[in-house]
This record gives C-alpha cells, sequence and structure tokens, in this order.
C-alpha cells in the first residue's frame, strides 16, 4: 500500500518501463544509491540547464556565464555524491563553454516568440482508480509563446539525437500538463528538444490519441504499483550496457548471486 503522496514524472515513468524494480529502489523505498553510481554526464546537463535560466531569468550575457561555468559545473560536481573516484572532469568543463556557445547561438531561433516561464515545475492532481493523492510532475526548462501558439523547450547535452522523438514520453507528459495548465488545443502545442552539441532542434507534437496512449500507459504503471508488481526487466533493447547507468547496478547483482 503506498501511503505518501506519488508522484509520477517523465523520468520515473521511462524508469519504471525500463526496469520496474529500479523504479521500486528509487521511488518506493527510497533506497540510497550505489557508491559511484553517478555519472558525469548528469553534472554537465545539470550545469547548461542551470546557465539557461539564469540566462533568461536575469538576463545574463554570454560571456558573463561563460566566466562563472566552471564554478557551477564545481558546484554540481561536488553535489553528486556517488561519482567515481577517478572521475576527470577538465574536459567536461571545456566542452561546457561549447555548449553554452551553441546553447546561445540556437536560442535565436525563437527570439521572436515571448518567454512565459524560464524554469516551470507543474504538479498537477492525477486522478484514478488505482492510488490515491496520486499527481503527475516535472520541471520544464523554457516555456514559449507566439501568439495562440505555446511550445515546451527541453535542452540536450547528448551527442544523440533522441529515437522516436514523435513517441518520447517525456515531451508527452509535458504538453498534456501545458494542454491542462494553459487550455490550448494539442494543435497549438510544441515540443522542442534542444541539442547544442549537434546544433540541432528539433520539434515534435501530439495529437489526442498520443496522449490518450500516454495516459493508458501511466494507468497501467500505477495499477502494477498497487499490485506491487515489480521486477528485473532491463536489456529491453537486448543491449549488454542497459544497465549501465543504473544506480542500483551492484545492489542488482547481489541478489542475483543470491537466487
Amino acid at each position: 500500500m503506498i501511503l505518501k503522496p506519488l508522484r509520477i514524472s517523465p523520468s520515473s515513468f521511462s524508469t519504471f518501463f525500463k526496469c520496474s524494480m529500479q523504479y521500486k529502489w528509487a521511488v518506493i523505498d527510497e533506497k540510497l544509491p550505489d557508491e559511484e553510481s553517478d555519472n558525469i554526464y548528469a553534472v554537465l546537463g545539470t550545469t547548461l540547464h542551470k546557465a539557461m535560466e539564469l540566462f533568461y531569468t536575469f538576463n545574463l550575457s554570454y560571456d558573463e556565464l561563460k566566466k562563472s561555468w566552471k564554478i557551477l559545473f564545481l558546484n554540481f560536481m561536488t553535489e553528486a555524491k556517488n561519482l567515481p573516484k577517478s572521475t576527470e572532469y577538465e574536459s567536461f568543463v571545456s566542452k561546457g563553454y561549447d555548449l553554452l556557445r551553441n546553447a546561445f547561438e540556437l536560442k535565436e531561433r525563437w527570439k521572436d516568440w515571448s518567454i512565459v516561464s524560464p524554469e516551470l515545475y507543474y504538479r498537477l492532481p492525477y486522478p484514478n482508480k488505482f492510488i490515491e493523492n496520486t499527481h503527475i510532475s516535472g520541471r520544464i526548462d523554457l516555456i514559449a509563446r507566439k501568439l495562440k501558439q505555446i511550445a515546451a523547450i527541453d535542452w540536450k547535452t547528448s551527442n544523440k539525437l533522441i529515437k522516436n522523438v514523435d513517441e518520447d514520453p517525456q515531451m508527452s507528459f509535458y504538453i498534456y500538463c501545458l494542454h491542462l495548465m494553459y487550455k490550448i488545443d494539442y494543435d497549438d502545442i510544441f515540443g522542442v528538444f534542444v541539442h547544442p552539441s549537434l546544433n540541432q532542434i528539433i520539434f515534435t507534437q501530439r495529437s489526442e490519441f498520443d496522449i490518450k496512449r500516454t495516459l493508458e500507459r501511466i494507468d497501467l504503471m500505477l495499477k502494477r504499483i498497487s499490485l506491487n508488481d515489480f521486477k528485473k526487466e532491463p536489456k529491453i533493447n537486448n543491449c549488454l550496457n542497459d544497465c549501465t547507468f543504473c544506480p542500483y547496478t551492484r545492489t542488482c547483482d547481489g541478489i542475483q548471486r543470491t537466487i
């Protein structure tokens, strides 16, 4: 039985359907992650997100952000308590300067849009028949508007494009929440993935049918949680490295050895 409020975010949703046991350890059990389970790529992403938030909140210049980039990076690196002790960070600091420069160039693509919010945290009730006090929650990097159209903009530091961008659950969550919050038709809502490392911007949309399919999967997730239906189910793509960034790899390996 789930007694505390349950929040379904894009990341927890994706984690559940990749490996529901990882979700259970992280969200239900609140289990501490394994030592050295953090990764430096996440630090890089967090730093870029914070830099662009500071830009839109305080109208900072590129030069001002560039001067503070290393301090921001090291701050978030310090907060990542489980980074491997052998982590080298200088190359990631240098890469960050390139990402920041490219991000400033890419943002010119929507300069004629008005900024609604530089960083929006949302938490919306999600009525369902499985678990009470459930919410959909998350954070949208940037919301911009032009006439009757609105866009959820998300910064990506990966040098790989998202596969099946029109089915990406993260943007499905964002578009659904913008639809509820601003009472805007799906035809006028856009999801925008911005890849500074690739100098690319990718647009996507969702239909009402697409959102319905996502909500059905959320209901399936809640049903399984209510039934305590958790199991190890990685390797969704039959790849050997599907568990690479799991924070419970050692825990999981230990359990498997005792079975």
